[in-house]
């Protein structure tokens, strides 16, 4: 009975005497961190045995190589974005874009911007592009059928988007006894909802806009509608 005893006591000092090692082993390995990504150490500012906070970041590790890109996309836009979708990215005034794919869409948008975050990665092989920089994006979101007019058409008023489109009216005049009809140019104020963009042109969608409508790009600030314009080259 007492081997029986001691047998009994010397497992569980056994187990003990396991599970302290273990622990010991964990801690020991917890000193050493190895980083999941290969890069470069970041905002490392330590001294030799100085005292840290628990869970208070050291540093960083940065991969150049691969970045990352946020950017926001608006709910009209969104419509038929896919993952893979090919990009085109401009970073801090280059003159050529760097080509990039789209990896992730958030489907919930922002509470405060109402847009998704979209994850777009790009390759960075020799290291030119930093983490921080901000560049411009252009997705290629498919073909869509609309009308496009130049950016610099649109006027905001109150919040709503309007053109000017050129109509043609018959204005009768009398000279010398006679009556004669001359044709002239109007300018017609139509409200518009905008679409998508690729910066330089907008979508405008209007029922009362045909694709056959010149547009007024130049001094519409000062027209109202109805006003009579003539036509510059």
């Amino acid at each position: 009975m007492d081997l029986k005893n001691k047998l009994a006591s010397s497992e569980g000092a056994y187990r003990s005497a396991v599970a302290t090692f273990l622990k010991n082993e964990k801690d020991y390995n917890n000193l050493t961190v190895k980083a999941k990504i290969n890069g470069k150490i970041a905002d490392l500012d330590l001294k030799l045995y100085q005292k840290v906070e628990k869970e208070q970041p050291l540093f960083k590790i940065v991969d150049n190589d691969n970045l990352r890109i946020l950017s926001g996309v608006s709910s009209q836009d969104i419509v038929g974005l896919k993952t893979g979708a090919v990009a085109n990215i401009y970073v801090e005034n280059a003159l050529k874009p760097i080509q990039g794919s789209l990896y992730e869409i958030n489907p919930i948008a922002n509470p405060s911007t109402r847009k998704f975050e979209v994850k777009i990665k790009m390759e960075n092989k020799d290291c030119k592009y930093k983490q921080g920089m901000f560049a411009r994006v252009v997705l290629y979101t498919g073909k869509k059928e609309g009308i496009l007019v130049p950016k610099k058409a649109v006027i905001i008023e109150e919040l709503y988007s309007y053109i000017f489109v050129v109509d043609k009216e018959n204005v009768e005049s009398e000279k010398d006894g006679e009556k004669e009809t001359k044709e002239m140019l109007v300018a017609k104020k139509i409200k518009v909802n905008l679409g998508i963009s690729d910066g330089e042109n907008c979508e405008v969608i209007s029922s009362d806009l045909k694709k056959s409508n010149r547009i007024v790009v130049a001094g519409q600030y000062s027209l109202n509608d109805g006003d009579y314009i003539k036509e510059e080259n």
